[in-house]
């Protein structure tokens, strides 16, 4: 159990500096790409982070909302998976609320950052989280000086915080898209646990969204299996949802690449009536701001971006803006992402209603 006490308080004033952010395991797929079963100390820890969320939430006054695969267990009924962390959403406005109801009960609210290679993190106080633009966010159990107390055996030193936005009908504008989803999607719907407290899970079709995001066939094979789950939860209605709000940001990231090719063009044009030399053109690409500073931190996909266009320039007399733009998508494939999130969504809405 959390031991908590008004003793807990923390001065957000101490303490402002760096620390680091502890690497979690990545989550392996067994030999037939499939999720190794929980033991049972993960199933005691699901428990007890179930537990501990209840009481830290018991009776608050704004909305919340557990996130990620965790609410898959619990619409299951069954533990589907190792939990390494907690995902929790709330609205922008409630920001204070929430910073003063985890300082009560010895708790941080931390931005994420690089440095180096490794990531940090930094407490933040009452008037920082007021201004803040980002919300790459955590929250951490601290001590008196708000130094963090990070405890193995506990689900509660990795819980990542997810800071929403609403507009003026109440609906929610996903903070890392830009999306809006409908009020009705953000209805808090409640679980009672076995210590007869409860917690608010988030509607199956926004825990959907946020999986097909994270989703990398690389790095997180685990989310298609997690989608794969959660899918029969999904009625047609949310499907078709989710197919428009994947469409709607293809045509707004679509309208935005053209922009920037469109003004790539127009920097680069001067040079293509003085030379065909592509060692010339390559250089003027080069000084192109976001390509600067992309090459500045060795981006490979830039890299090559650069290098073909630029021998394309320079073999192709009477290049109109459209032929750039045109082979400019080609080379960078910059909708591939979403067409393949589409994709997932068609496959899987086939599979949940054939």
């Amino acid at each position: 159990m959390l031991e908590i006490s008004g003793n807990d308080i923390v001065d957000n004033k101490k303490n402002k500096q760096p620390q680091e952010r502890k690497k979690l395991d990545k989550l392996e797929l067994d030999e037939s790409g499939n999720y190794s079963k929980p033991t049972e100390d993960q199933k005691e820890k699901f428990s007890t982070a179930l537990r501990e969320l209840s009481e830290i939430f018991e009776n608050v006054n704004f909305p919340w909302y557990l996130d990620g695969a965790m609410n898959i267990s619990i619409y299951l009924g069954d533990q589907i998976r190792q939990h390494k962390d907690i995902d929790i959403s709330i609205f922008k406005e409630d920001l204070s609320k929430l910073n003063n109801l985890l300082e009560y009960k010895g708790f941080g609210i931390f931005i994420i950052f690089e440095k180096g290679n490794k990531q940090n993190l930094r407490l933040l106080d009452e008037e920082e989280l007021s201004k803040l633009t980002s919300y790459h966010l955590c929250i951490k159990k601290i001590d008196l000086n708000g130094i963090i107390q990070d405890h193995e055996d506990s689900l509660f030193s990795n819980v990542d915080l997810h800071v929403h936005d609403r507009d003026e009908n109440g609906d929610t504008i996903i903070n890392y898209s830009g999306s809006k989803f409908s009020k009705e999607y953000f209805k808090q719907i409640q679980h009672e646990l076995p210590n007869n407290k409860t917690i608010n899970l988030s509607h199956p079709a926004i825990v959907f969204y946020h999986k097909l995001y994270a989703y990398d066939k690389i790095n997180r094979p685990y989310d298609l299996l997690d989608l794969e789950k959660l899918a029969p939860k999904l009625e047609l209605k949310d499907f078709k949802m989710l197919k428009g709000v994947v469409e709607s940001e293809f045509e707004k990231r679509k309208d935005q690449i053209r922009q920037i090719f469109e003004s790539l063009w127009q920097f680069i044009m001067p040079i293509l009536q003085l030379s065909k030399d592509k060692t010339i053109i390559k250089e003027k690409l080069s000084e192109y701001p976001e390509i600067k500073n992309k090459i500045k931190i060795k981006d490979q996909k830039t890299i090559d971006y650069v290098d073909i266009i630029s021998k394309y320039l320079s073999e192709n007399s009477n290049i109109s803006k459209e032929d750039f733009i045109s082979r400019s998508f080609e080379i960078t494939k910059p909708l591939e992402w979403l067409q393949e999130r589409m994709k997932i969504l068609n496959d899987l809405e086939k599979v949940r209603h054939d």
